[in-house]
């Protein structure tokens, strides 16, 4: 039996009344409602359907997923995350099949008014207590807000789960924003798997609430009905996909004039911005040509006939993703041995899976892409002086070659472990001017004198000596002895380089190695 993690709470505090609605007579069901629901008309409380993410979450794992997904176009993140915790009530989706969508309006840049429909994290403290994970704050009907408490781990999935599931916990409060109040405790004491999205506590690490149960469904058409054999539905979506651009929709149930709504990250719920008003469908209401609004973004597009209806959001990829490109490699000159970070900048680098240096594939973890503009990568040792190229590989494409320049290591850089055993092989390396004469030393104090303008270990031991390659480069293995367990020792190398007027001395870092038994 899957463990039930039920001091894990998923909240919800709404301004109006909570109560259980009793069924009638011979009527056997768990949900409950809150009392309210979502409208889409442009008076009274004006368009309610919307929702948007303030993307200030604190942990890494709530932000590792840059992965592109054609279906939440240009969203990364926890942001993508939310948006899909949110299509997990849409009325295409097979287990939601209900009268009702939400519309994603992309990311905001503040958490908001507890009415604009913003999900956002929350520092812990105040309502963030005994075991709350996030909740939901009304009165539903004029707005809502839905806070994640920073005091849990967050993941974003998809992948093993480092932290509470932002999809999962965010399907639950998407859920109270829409009407529904938590499952009477009698559908929640089975598995993870058949436990209904609504439950008032977590399964696990709430990756299972993702995927709505019936009992959610059920609870879903008593407030926004079934879907309607005439309710209008996008399926297709062709033409210049620019602002300004004309496309077309396609599709079934289009009145003959109606409103399209793009995303456009605004808060406004009366005429809202990026809404085409007054489009004309043909075809027997199964196509519409409009222009793109200026002010639409990436997201989705949907058709809005504002008294009651609304079609399925459909995805809107205003700049799909291209090749990566490259336009500027900095610094522009590398030390061959360990030379640092190296940052690219360009576009469509976020999606970046593959960094080439040289023409060889950087390891796992050697690469990091930043966001669309900007990717780092350690740069390996190189393996010759001068210009070498760096290309970036994604789904979408191979970028052009940019390059920087490898130069000698100067001043020197070594480098060992921090730590090592008796009767372990003990490697070090380090590099400097080409094929200088150098000098490993060591000593157990860690104290230096002044040597030729440079700081050296004092009273040391040279453990070995010779001349660098014509790259600079060098190293040393020993099988540390038995008897040493418990010391720290301390290393550095020293370079010599004849020229006519003498010897020019350099040193390099000094790097401390503990010996443990």
């Amino acid at each position: 039996m899957t463990k039930r993690n039920s001091g894990k709470i998923l909240g919800v505090l709404a301004a109006a009344l909570v109560a259980a609605v009793i069924a009638g007579p011979g009527v056997v069901r768990a949900y409950n409602l809150l009392g309210g629901s979502l409208g889409v008309a442009t008076s009274n409380n004006g368009y309610q359907r919307d929702f948007r993410v303030f993307n200030n979450f604190e942990d890494v794992g709530a932000n590792d997923n840059n992965v592109y997904d054609a279906v939440f176009p240009d969203a990364y993140g926890a942001v993508q995350a939310i948006w899909k915790a949110g299509y997990a009530w849409a009325s295409s989706n097979v287990l939601a099949a209900r009268n009702f969508d939400f519309d994603f309006q992309g990311e905001a840049t503040s958490a908001g008014t507890n009415n604009q429909n913003t999900c956002a994290g929350i520092s812990a403290g105040g309502v963030c207590s005994g075991g709350v994970l996030a909740y939901m704050q009304g009165p539903i009907a004029n707005g809502w807000t839905i806070k994640f408490c920073e005091n849990w781990g967050w993941s974003d999935g998809p992948g093993p789960p480092g932290g509470m599931d932002l999809q999962g916990i965010g399907a639950h409060e998407l859920g109270h924003a829409l009407g529904l109040d938590h499952t009477q405790s009698s559908n929640c004491s089975g598995g993870c798997d058949t436990r209904s999205t609504m439950c008032p506590s977590v399964c696990n690490n709430g990756e299972s609430e993702r995927t709505i149960r019936p009992d959610d469904a059920a609870g879903l058409q008593a407030i926004y009905g079934s879907i309607s054999g005439n309710k209008p539905t996008i399926t297709g979506l062709s033409g210049n996909i620019q602002p300004g651009g004309t496309i077309t929709l396609t599709g079934t149930g289009f009145d003959s004039t109606v409103n399209v709504k793009f995303t456009s990250s605004s808060t406004q719920n009366i005429n809202p911005p990026g809404t085409v008003y007054g489009a004309s469908s043909s075809g027997g209401g199964t196509q519409i040509v409009v222009t793109i609004p200026n002010d639409a973004q990436s997201g989705n597009v949907m058709v809005w006939e504002p008294t009651t209806r609304l079609s399925n959001p459909f995805p809107f990829d205003l700049t799909p993703p291209g090749p990566p490109v490259i336009t500027n490699v900095s610094p522009s000159n590398v030390a061959v041995f360990q030379g640092g970070t190296v940052t690219v900048t360009g576009s469509d680098l976020l999606q970046v899976t593959q960094v080439d240096v040289a023409g060889t594939p950087l390891g796992a973890g050697q690469f990091t892409p930043i966001d669309e503009s900007t990717l780092t990568f350690q740069a390996p040792t190189g393996t010759a002086f001068g210009a070498v190229s760096v290309v970036c590989t994604s789904a979408f494409g191979t970028s052009n070659a940019g390059s920087f320049n490898y130069v000698e290591t100067d001043p020197p850089k070594l480098s060992q472990p921090s730590q090592t055993w008796t009767g372990q092989n003990f490697n070090q390396t380090f590099g400097a001017g080409s094929s200088h004469a150098y000098f490993l030393l060591l000593n157990f104090t860690g104290g230096t004198f002044p040597f030729k303008g440079n700081q050296v270990l004092s009273n040391f031991l040279i453990t070995q000596s010779g001349f660098l390659d014509p790259l600079g480069l060098g190293s040393a293995s020993i099988t540390m002895p038995s008897g040493f367990g418990g010391i720290k020792f301390y290393s550095q190398v020293v370079t010599g380089e004849t020229i006519s007027g003498g010897v020019i001395w350099r040193a390099s870092n000094i790097k401390s190695t503990d010996i443990l038994f």
